[in-house]
């Protein structure tokens, strides 16, 4: 059965997630796309091409946008994502006759949680959580390089948490991660905020995470003293190397830990409690 198409924003959603995947031409094409998207959700193909390939002809112009859909797909499998740009299959019938359309799993009820989330995130929560679920809600900061194969390693990681993090019967765990920013949000803004929302940071640390101004300016010294003299930030710093020690002394069925000590509010004034 043939997946649902995309609404506009649901697509720009989307290609805002792959900003760092996909180079910056495509980046480009495919969000010139988003304004020939119809209200049923298809797009003329005959409009795509004169929109991205004016000046080649025909068979070109399809060879071309072949190539377009298979870095696209290459992009959303790197990122762990599920989104794609489909054609119908009337290859011989005119462009003008034929559709295409963007399918994921971005549905509206999805896109509507998401915005909720981000919406509070940062918002100080006294008591809520506990009331509703009879847990302590934890959130971590993920610290992380996009380029490969730091991006899918990430996912594979938090996916692999995830599944004993749920098991704890007294805490509930968050992960925040930049790609949960809100489509025309302030990118900088929203990823400072979290910083400061959550508990402890969780650091994928790699050669491609050293080398990122951003991460090593703007978000490593929020968890990590470039000074050892200087007083611990306030944020713990989690290294990625621990989480996976953790995950596997899990896989020897230890149980989840206790992660008490994760609070930032209750980790003030205990020294040595600035890594975990």
């Amino acid at each position: 059965m043939a997946s649902a198409p995309l609404s506009r924003i649901a697509v720009q959603r989307n290609l805002t997630t792959l900003r760092h995947e996909l180079g910056k031409a495509d980046q480009k094409r495919l969000s010139d796309l988003l304004p020939l998207i119809g209200d049923d959700r298809h797009i003329q193909l005959g409009k795509v091409l004169a929109a991205l390939y004016p000046t080649q002809k025909r068979e070109a112009a399809l060879t071309a946008f072949r190539q377009l859909r298979a870095r696209l797909a290459a992009a959303a499998e790197e990122a762990g994502l599920k989104f794609a740009l489909e054609a119908d299959t009337q290859t011989r019938a005119a462009p003008d006759e034929r559709a295409c359309w963007f399918t994921g799993n971005d549905s509206a009820t999805e896109a509507a949680i998401r915005f909720a989330e981000t919406e509070t995130r940062g918002t100080v929560r006294v008591g809520q959580d506990a009331v509703l679920i009879g847990k302590r809600l934890v959130r971590y900061f993920v610290s992380y390089a996009h380029a490969s194969p730091d991006n899918a390693l990430k996912t594979d990681l938090l996916r692999r948490l995830k599944e004993w993090f749920d098991s704890a019967s007294d805490y509930r765990f968050e992960a925040w991660q930049d790609r949960d920013i809100y489509v025309g949000k302030d990118w900088h803004a929203e990823i400072q905020a979290a910083i400061q929302a959550c508990d402890f940071g969780l650091l994928l640390v790699s050669p491609a995470f050293l080398a990122s101004p951003y991460i090593t300016k703007q978000e490593l010294a929020h968890f990590v003293a470039t000074d050892p003299s200087a007083p611990p930030p306030g944020q713990a710093g989690c290294p990625g190397g621990a989480a996976v020690a953790a995950v596997r002394r899990l896989d020897g069925h230890e149980g989840p830990p206790k992660p008490a000590d994760l609070s930032r509010r209750e980790r003030q004034g205990v020294p040595g409690a600035h890594h975990c």
